[in-house]
């Protein structure tokens, strides 16, 4: 029976031997990496940022797992994917919301139960509609501020107001 890639990792890392432990990392990135991309593009839908994504998780993994002990690789990878999706998604979400040189939001400010529900609205929602809900309910703007800050009309932006939060009622149903 194959020794499985904990107690490969274990015996690596007692024999100090980087040649195991380069080969073990590279059937793990073989055997996972499809799993850690598809954990990633559930949150980020770009394929680029995917991939760049996916680098970034086995790169911190190999710097991890030769610090610190990990019980489930396969777990420990999952977890880590879907954090660093959710983390470039905050960072992407804070860049798309600068409107003009001037003013700089950042959803980080917002209390953890605004994050908490713009977490759970952002499953449902694109990203103008989150923002929409952003600027109008968290920082307080009219829907004319916030039509001149996404250059559209302010009646289009009522309407889709609206129409987005009837979207969150019936999700929440």
């Amino acid at each position: 029976m194959p020794m499985t890639f904990e107690k490969r990792l274990v015996n690596a890392k007692k024999l100090h031997n980087k040649e195991k432990l380069d080969v073990l990392f590279e059937d793990i990135f073989n055997e996972y990496s499809h799993l850690v991309a598809f954990i990633i593009y559930k949150y980020v839908k770009e394929k680029e940022d995917v991939e760049d994504l996916v680098m970034d998780v086995f790169i911190k993994f190999y710097e991890t797992c030769l610090a610190s002990h990990i019980a489930n690789i396969k777990s420990y990878l999952a977890s880590m994917a879907k954090n660093k999706a959710i983390n470039y998604v905050k960072s992407k979400m804070n860049k798309d919301i600068v409107y003009d040189e001037d003013i700089v939001m950042e959803v980080e400010a917002a209390s953890s139960n605004y994050q908490d529900i713009i977490d759970e609205i952002s499953k449902y929602l694109d990203q103008e509609e989150v923002n929409i809900i952003i600027m109008h309910n968290v920082y307080g703007y009219s829907f004319v501020e916030v039509a001149k800050k996404l250059n559209k009309p302010a009646t289009t932006i009522r309407t889709k107001y609206h129409r987005i939060i009837k979207k969150i009622e019936r999700q929440l149903k």
